[in-house]
């Protein structure tokens, strides 16, 4: 600590120039007394800028003000502070070190594993060659305005017939594409969403009919895109294969409401008949002939960053 004494209107003034051990101090190199104000000047090292620096007053070393509300003023240069009637004044200023970003939901979570995201317990499906994560949803949900279980009023499509489901209608209150999107929009956290990537979406077949039971296709698996903005088709239905593949054989597709009562859920692939579309039953098998306007629960599927 370095203390400089100096005149100042009439009185005689002590001006104090103090580190901050907690983070990087920076040298006040140049401190004038003129009439009631003192105006400190330093040099701003290199990599930092106005954002980093933090320049405080004191009259007794106990109570630290930040000068300027916050940012050191007149950023990289100096500052006129004003002393009143105080016969003492010290002053610090340091650059303050960047806080490091919360990790993404799920760092550290590996394949299998489950992480919960506010209310929502997800579980992580598969990582692909750049680290990014497929997860899923836990718990069947039936509506996209509530957590809580209500009854099965989701349809997959409004028409009668199964269609890919960037085309579902998104625009009634009862389709499936309506409530995935409602949901998200609802219940994923600020973070999640900042670390969501759009979906590239690819099917086994594009018309119903070709069904099979062994679906294990990686050409219908789906793939991290873009990142994501906005609350529009950022989270989708696995697919069968995806199902088949990343959730597991018999009943580990089983799963189950938030009132813990296993429940029938929609996956995104066209089922045995023209009509049909594909779902997974409340004892875990695949089912393939269900009416596009039949109803039954979801599990949001998404994409996420490392």
């Amino acid at each position: 600590m370095s203390i400089r004494s100096m005149m100042a209107a009439f009185a005689a003034i002590t001006i104090g120039c103090l580190s901050r051990a907690a983070d990087t101090p920076l040298p006040i190199t140049s401190i004038t007394v003129n009439g009631g104000s003192v105006t400190l000047q330093w040099e701003t090292p290199l990599g930092r800028t106005a954002d980093d620096l933090r320049l405080e007053e004191s009259s007794d070393l106990v109570t630290w003000d930040v000068v300027d509300n916050v940012k050191a003023p007149k950023g990289l240069g100096g500052a006129s502070v004003s002393v009143g009637a105080d016969t003492k004044k010290f002053f610090r200023l340091y650059a303050e070190e960047p806080t490091a970003p919360p990790p993404n939901p799920g760092t550290g979570v590996n394949v299998g594993g489950t992480f919960t995201d506010g209310q929502v317990t997800w579980r992580v499906l598969a990582v692909d060659a750049s680290g990014n994560k497929l997860i899923v949803t836990e718990n069947v949900y039936s509506e996209g305005t509530s957590l809580a279980w209500t009854s099965y009023f989701i349809k997959y499509n409004n028409g009668a017939e199964w269609d890919i489901y960037e085309n579902v209608d998104d625009v009634s209150g009862t389709t499936l594409k309506y409530h995935m999107d409602l949901w998200y929009a609802n219940f994923a956290s600020p973070a999640l969403k900042a670390a969501a990537l759009n979906p590239v979406l690819t099917y086994e077949a594009l018309s119903p009919g070709s069904y099979t039971a062994s679906w294990n296709m990686s050409s219908a698996y789906s793939s991290a895109g873009a990142p994501a903005s906005g609350n529009t088709g950022v989270v989708f239905p696995l697919s069968v294969s995806e199902a088949n593949q990343f959730v597991g054989a018999g009943t580990a597709k089983l799963a189950y409401n938030t009132s813990n009562e296993p429940c029938v859920w929609w996956l995104r692939s066209p089922g045995n008949v023209g009509w049909s579309v594909t779902g997974v039953a409340s004892n875990g098998g695949v089912t393939s002939g269900v009416a596009a306007t039949n109803v039954r629960g979801f599990r949001p599927a998404l994409w996420i960053t490392p």
